[in-house]
């Protein structure tokens, strides 16, 4: 997860860097700050998050019927 963290907060240095006009402009800034957004919402498993959802909801119904 920390990698997901460290690649949202390289974006927000460098949306703010565009903001004050930064010391080094990057070139096409805004599309590689897309890009490593894009990329960081790869990261992110959610499928895996909609399954252990699915296995609570199962867990659960058989708690109640106990």
């Amino acid at each position: 997860m920390f990698l997901i963290e460290d690649l949202i907060n390289v974006s927000v240095m460098a949306l703010n860097g565009i903001e004050r006009g930064g010391d080094r402009p990057l070139k096409q800034s805004e599309s590689s700050i897309s890009e490593a957004l894009k990329h960081t919402l790869d990261l992110l498993p959610l499928e895996e998050a909609e399954f252990i959802d699915k296995i609570t909801e199962i867990l659960n119904q058989q708690e109640t019927k106990d």
